[in-house]
């Protein structure tokens, strides 16, 4: 009867089922990227010039994976492997970490793309059965995930500092939102393991993103 009905409809929706898994899609994390442009106009050009190799790379790299929504797990697996996904994320969450280091020009863009790559990340840790968290899977996400980490703890120990000039504590206001964001996305995807039998199956990658989030949080 119209009992069963509304119970049915309402099980779609609840979040954490074994049988749903929402993980983020590769067409919405390439949407975000297109929309980097749109994050801070005024430097978009002269950021993409500092890091012109690494986004050449990202640029290839997301036009490579285009259809891996639409891809069963053992073939999206080797999509990602083939687009040597594990050392390009290492590399560019580590040239982004030392771009922040030398300079808060860029925070905003900075800190959007790291975001971005950082849901790339959970996009990989979510649609593998393997934990994440652990060499044996055939995407390891250890080496970005500790890479994710030395950044938060850079952003953090900025935002904490009491030596920072007026340019540059306008400019890290200014990233507020990405930052915002950024926690929200590592929140989201650590809830998303909590509520459902992942927290037992990937321990490991549940751990490495909260000790992210940790660093994050200074």
């Amino acid at each position: 009867g119209g009992v069963c009905t509304a119970s049915k409809t309402i099980s779609v929706t609840v979040v954490g089922q074994d049988t749903i898994k929402p993980c983020i899609t590769v067409a919405s994390i390439q949407t975000e990227f297109s929309g980097l442009k749109d994050v801070d106009p005024k430097n978009i050009q002269a950021f993409i010039q500092v890091i012109q190799s690494s986004y050449n790379q990202m640029l290839a790299f997301f036009k490579q994976i285009g259809p891996a929504d639409g891809l069963a797990e053992p073939a999206q697996t080797d999509q990602f492997v083939q687009a040597n996904t594990v050392s390009l994320l290492s590399s560019w969450i580590a040239t982004l970490t030392s771009l922040l280091q030398q300079s808060t020009q860029y925070a905003t863009l900075i800190v959007a793309l790291v975001d971005i790559l950082t849901e790339l990340i959970e996009h990989i840790g979510c649609f593998q059965t393997p934990d994440a968290g652990t060499n044996t899977s055939k995407l390891p996400m250890i080496d970005p995930l500790n890479r994710l980490q030395v950044f938060c703890r850079s952003l953090a120990a900025m935002l904490n500092s009491s030596t920072l000039t007026a340019t540059q504590k306008s400019q890290l206001t200014a990233a507020s939102a990405q930052i915002t964001r950024l926690k929200t996305d590592l929140n989201t995807e650590i809830a998303r393991l909590n509520s459902s039998n992942e927290k037992t199956t990937k321990p490991l990658y549940l751990a490495l993103l909260q000790k992210v989030l940790q660093m994050l949080q200074g």
